[in-house]
């Protein structure tokens, strides 16, 4: 029976993968959360137990959530992170065997009990009785809730304009990546800086709407000062009436030649 290097195995007797370090595991996994991105499955590093069992669950899932978003952001990757999506919600549903915290990251006593106090059972979570249970966790102290937007912030990001990636960690280009289209190449190009803001969003055109459907659509049109424009079949009708009538100067239908009338019996042999 082949074993790895510590001699330990899983559970249907296959050798377990070798343990990573905290740089190894970083690295791993920022190689592979942008496969995991393109995924249909996505990633499931944030979701409470209670939501992959179907056990039913309330706001309290949300702080299992800031739990691993707390581990991510001082560790460098989420508590549960693993090459496969099942495999990550295995671990999540099994967590007290898999919360593990690396010596290197030197976590202090007051942040891994917060997070210990997190990622648990939905009975003893930390918050199940409200925000304030959170606010008062030593790790916070010296934390003035009311002044927070008064406080300034532990970093502030340069921005040039609305376009701007410096701040977004870069990603190589990964080779299982989906493929764009071929035919968006050339309309790609055609866009314009201030054109990309607006790709996903329809524009409507209220005017072609039923207003049997939008009731308010209707009170609108009644309020609207803006005369109707006549269409071309009207403009001649009244060419025509008011030349009826009397002559008018300046008329193109004057220039018009006069038609003769031809009797019934006439004919042409």
């Amino acid at each position: 029976m082949a074993t790895n290097l510590s001699g330990a195995l899983q559970s249907d007797g296959r050798p377990a993968a070798p343990k990573r370090t905290q740089q190894e595991q970083l690295q791993h996994w920022q190689r592979n959360r942008r496969m995991l991105a393109y995924s249909t499955v996505g990633t499931p590093d944030y979701i409470a137990p209670e939501v992959l069992l179907k056990k039913g669950y309330g706001m309290e899932c949300d702080w299992w959530s800031l739990g691993a978003i707390m581990y991510e952001m001082l560790v460098g990757y989420p508590p549960f992170y693993s090459d496969e999506p099942m495999s990550t919600c295995r671990k999540i549903v099994n967590w007290r065997t898999h919360l593990k915290f690396p010596e290197e990251a030197k976590l202090s006593p007051e942040a891994k009990d917060l997070i210990s106090k997190l990622l648990c059972n939905v009975e003893q979570r930390l918050g199940t009785k409200g925000a304030h249970e959170i606010k008062a966790h030593p790790w916070f102290k010296g934390v003035e809730w009311d002044k927070l937007y008064q406080m300034k912030a532990a970093f502030i990001p340069e921005v040039n304009d609305e376009l701007d990636t410096q701040n977004f960690e870069k990603f190589e280009e990964a080779d299982n990546q989906i493929p764009t289209s071929a035919k968006a190449g050339p309309w790609r190009k055609m866009l314009s800086s201030k054109d990309i803001n607006f790709v996903g969003y329809t524009y409507k055109n209220f005017e072609i709407v039923n207003d049997n459907q939008l009731p308010g659509i209707a009170e609108l049109k009644k309020k609207s000062s803006k005369p109707k424009r006549p269409s071309i079949k009207s403009l001649f009708e009244d060419e025509s009436a008011a030349a009826a009538s009397q002559p008018v100067q300046g008329s193109f239908l004057n220039l018009l030649p006069p038609q003769r009338e031809v009797p019934e019996n006439d004919s042409r042999k």
